[in-house]
């Protein structure tokens, strides 16, 4: 993580913000079956090829304060996101 405040002028204040992230995967969405429901009609299987997911953010924001506007503050950001792990779940059989 990196954040960085930059002040030009004594009404001008820039920030700047880089964010590196890791999330890892459940264990249960490593196990090759997790749940098997007790009339068989649902299986959890899950994928054991699953990779971490990687993000990275970036972030600006710009601020200008003084006794004649108060505050004002503009922010912006970018998230990239690669390997996002999501749940989902269907049904096996008549349902």
């Amino acid at each position: 993580m990196v954040n960085i405040i930059i002040k030009p002028t004594d009404w001008l204040q820039i920030r700047l913000a880089g964010t590196k992230t890791l999330a890892r995967p459940d264990y249960l969405r490593y196990a090759p079956i997790s749940y098997i429901s007790a009339d068989g009609n649902q299986i959890d299987a899950a994928n054991y090829s699953l990779k971490p997911s990687q993000s990275a953010n970036y972030d600006i924001g710009v601020s200008v304060f003084n006794n004649e506007i108060g505050l004002l503050s503009v922010n912006a950001f970018h998230k990239n996101i690669k390997d996002l792990i999501f749940y989902s779940a269907f049904r096996v059989g008549p349902g």
